[in-house]
């Protein structure tokens, strides 16, 4: 408020009430604009300012429902006047503070009872000017349908405000509205949506509420009231400046973070200091430490935020954006992002940032290993890691494993961290296999010699291969020498011996003869490749066969009421080559294939797409001959 050029009277005033319960203070006015603050603790749903003149009449009121008010009123002539604050709903302590100064503004007669209000909103080419401290209370409804925010759909009347700041400040602009309100800002040019500098739809916290608390340097900004879609009606804008963090100081007064440790802290009142080439350009406050490394290193930084979409950056310049080192805006978890990657010996500076317009309680942690690695589980093939169960997940990290076997899908022969893993088959089966999350990049080869290259089966971020008994090795190595890290891998082992039973037991289709089948007593053999594939479990199937003499016009139909078919069409049946997949998602609704086959033998799969369904169905088969093209 003192920022903003306002002379506080007196001291704050602090108490508890109850329920209904109101306090009356006396103020002594001169002529000057008098701006009026009141919070309430956690307990407290809505205070109200009321302000009446000497003859007990009300001449201003803050109308707006929530734990805190504000209200600005100019007064005619000085004199006695008495404010009071009532606890409108719920209960607790409160403060208020009376301010005097600033730039008189408009008036007009409020609601009903005749209370004064200030109101304020215009066009880019008339704005109301802005003055800090100020309340103003509108409607868009008096607006024009001319601009768009970028974070909500805004077709809607707005009102703007104009802003000019004559140095770099922290401009907290909040929005409560009788609607769903949307509050976008425009630096230079008000018309231009590509001068937006700052947006939002929905603060933190829910209800009505929007909120831009921003750095902004010096110039002309445009401030706009809006409404998501449609929405218009009554509410209310109050605007506040700070002074701006410095970079500088902030880079010379970072702390020192220890390796292995956790920093906890918080990015409330933070300020927006540093963007970053990730995380929305990292838009949101941030705070830097610093790290020193005696030799060059591996390193893993992971920062866990509550409140907020975390984002860590590193530099080796802690002013200098251009000497950013890396960045990321992802992890292994909701709420963390963490970066993987090899640091010089030296000073670098880490960030705890945030990708957004929001703020909350971090923890920051350090790691670091020799880049040469050694000592991570599974980190040769004589450790590889068994996979025993049939199915399941595994977490592995190849943050302190060394180089040891070559894959053939690595585009680099440079030496890239790896982790092995077992697998023992006893019988013919398909073995699937993927990587679910990371945190750096990971690749997998599957290999019946480990480290052979030349005998490799398959190599990819996902593996879908059949095999016979025996034992195999599945590597998983970084995709560079520093994207090395946690990661969690999928996998599944499917015993083909079901399989193969339905493939010969599969009924056979003739063309134009409607069949009838259930899966009701059947089991799940198949996973269709349209649903998911082996990541995702289907209903269980049926298979059924035809065979083409000559090159033909195929149509398959598959209807159900029981359950929402995946039609699978398939050369061969145990080790499928796909053709076509569909699906349906209205069991109404027919699924259908239509391809033009070569001679030989096919197989139709139906499935339940869903896992759990299942019931009747019927399958038709149309072949005719070709159409000339």
């Amino acid at each position: 408020m003192q920022a903003s050029g306002l002379t506080q009277m007196g001291g704050v005033s602090r108490g508890r009430l109850a329920a209904s319960q109101s306090i009356k203070l006396p103020l002594e006015l001169s002529a000057e604009c008098l701006t009026v603050v009141a919070m309430g603790d956690e307990g407290v749903a809505d205070v109200s300012l009321a302000l009446k003149g000497v003859d007990g009449k009300e001449v201003a009121r803050d109308d707006m429902i929530g734990p805190d008010a504000s209200m600005r009123y100019c007064p005619d002539q000085p004199g006695k006047y008495e404010l009071e604050l009532s606890m409108a709903k719920g209960s607790g302590g409160y403060a208020v503070s009376v301010w005097t100064g600033g730039v008189p503004t408009r008036r007009v007669e409020a609601a009903p009872q005749g209370a004064l209000t200030v109101e304020g909103g215009g066009s880019c080419e008339a704005p109301t000017i802005l003055v800090a401290g100020q309340t103003y209370v509108g409607n868009t409804e008096d607006g024009r349908k001319m601009e768009e925010g970028s974070c909500g759909n805004t077709n809607a009347r707005e009102l703007v405000y104009r802003l000019d700041l004559v140095e770099r400040q922290r401009v907290s602009l909040d929005l409560r509205a009788e609607y769903d309100g949307v509050l976008y800002v425009r630096r230079g040019d008000c018309a231009d949506p590509e001068a937006e500098v700052a947006c939002n739809d929905d603060a933190p916290g829910g209800g009505r509420r929007s909120r831009v608390d921003e750095v902004l340097d010096a110039g002309t900004y445009y401030v706009f009231v809006d409404g998501y879609g449609e929405e218009e009606g009554a509410f209310r804008l109050t605007v506040q400046l700070r002074p701006a963090g410095n970079a500088q100081n902030q880079c010379e007064e970072a702390p020192s973070i220890v390796l292995g440790t956790v920093v906890r802290g918080s990015l409330v009142d933070g300020v927006n200091n540093a963007s970053a080439t990730c995380g929305n350009d990292a838009k949101g406050p941030d705070v830097p430490f610093r790290l020193d490394l005696a030799s060059r290193s591996r390193v893993r930084i992971q920062h866990q935020a509550s409140g907020y979409p975390p984002v860590v950056h590193v530099r080796s310049s802690c002013e200098r954006p251009e000497s950013e080192e890396g960045c990321s805006a992802t992890g292994m978890a909701v709420g963390e992002a963490t970066f993987t990657g090899e640091l010089n010996a030296g000073t670098h500076y880490v960030f705890a940032d945030a990708a957004q317009l929001a703020s909350g309680d971090y923890a920051l942690t350090v790691q670091a290993a020799d880049a040469v690695g050694g000592g991570a589980q599974g980190d040769t093939c004589g450790e590889a890691i068994s996979m025993m169960d049939a199915e399941g997940s595994v977490v592995g990290d190849t943050f302190e494993a060394r180089h040891d076997v070559r894959i053939g899908c690595a585009a680099s022969a440079l030496p890239m961290p790896d982790v092995m893993y077992r697998l023992d088959i006893l019988r013919k089966s398909m073995f699937y296999a993927r990587i679910n999350r990371d945190e750096g990049r990971h690749l997998m080869a599957l290999q019946p010699r480990c480290g052979s290259v030349e005998t490799e089966l398959a190599c990819g971020s996902e593996i879908n291969q059949l095999l016979s008994p025996g034992v195999y090795w599945l590597v998983v190595k970084s995709a560079a020498v520093d994207s090395f890290g946690r990661f969690e891998l999928g996998y599944r082992i499917n015993d083909l011996a079901p399989l193969e039973k339905a493939c010969a037991d599969a009924t056979t289709l003739v063309s134009n003869r409607v069949v009838t089948g259930t899966t009701s007593d059947a089991s799940n053999v198949v996973d269709s490749s349209c649903v998911g594939g082996a990541r995702t479990r289907t209903g269980p199937d049926r298979l059924h066969k035809f065979s083409l003499a000559r090159r033909s016009d195929v149509i398959i139909t598959v209807l159900s009421e029981a359950f929402h078919p995946a039609v699978t069409l398939q050369r061969d049946c145990v080790q499928p080559s796909v053709i076509e997949c569909v699906t349906r998602y209205r069991s109404v609704e027919p699924a259908r294939i239509t391809r033009t086959l070569e001679a030989g033998t096919y197989y139709v799969v139906v499935d339940a797409k869903e896992a759990g369904t299942s019931g009747q169905y019927t399958v038709e088969l149309q072949v005719q001959a070709p159409k000339e093209r």
